[in-house]
């Protein structure tokens, strides 16, 4: 992605992604948010790096992305290679996201603090912001 904007999202243990209930009541409405600021949205993926959110149809998203692993399962050279990876497409981009520890840890050693996160707390309080958001 050539894009200089970009906004992080995690994958949905859901498959397809579109039917998980954390992207319908969460994610969702920060990818909108992402859009009104001219960011594009990019889904952290966690064994292969960055998918674009756009290209996850949702026809065959339940297949195309059934591969990621937890990054606490992660070995060192596996966690390497995804750090690898995103800071090959994050680096000199102006990066934003809502990620939960988990993921915002990969991010955080891969590009180091200069990115802002909109998570905050659990995920119950992530919904609320949500809500607020879809209002």
């Amino acid at each position: 992605e050539s894009e200089r904007f970009v906004f992080l999202t995690p994958c949905a243990k859901t498959k397809p992604y579109y039917l998980s209930s954390s992207y319908r009541q969460i994610y969702l409405h920060f990818i909108a948010l992402a859009r009104t600021m001219q960011r594009t949205p990019l889904v952290v993926s966690d064994a292969c790096g960055l998918v674009a959110y756009d290209d996850i149809p949702p026809e065959v998203s339940g297949y195309a992305f059934c591969y990621e692993l937890a990054p606490a399962l992660l070995s060192p050279r596996a966690r390497g290679f995804v750090v690898s990876r995103l800071r090959t497409i994050l680096t000199g981009k102006d990066v934003m996201g809502c990620l939960p520890s988990h993921f915002a840890g990969i991010v955080t050693e891969t590009i180091g603090t200069d990115w802002r996160n909109l998570w905050h707390g659990d995920l119950v309080d992530m919904k609320r912001r949500a809500k607020r958001l879809a209002l």
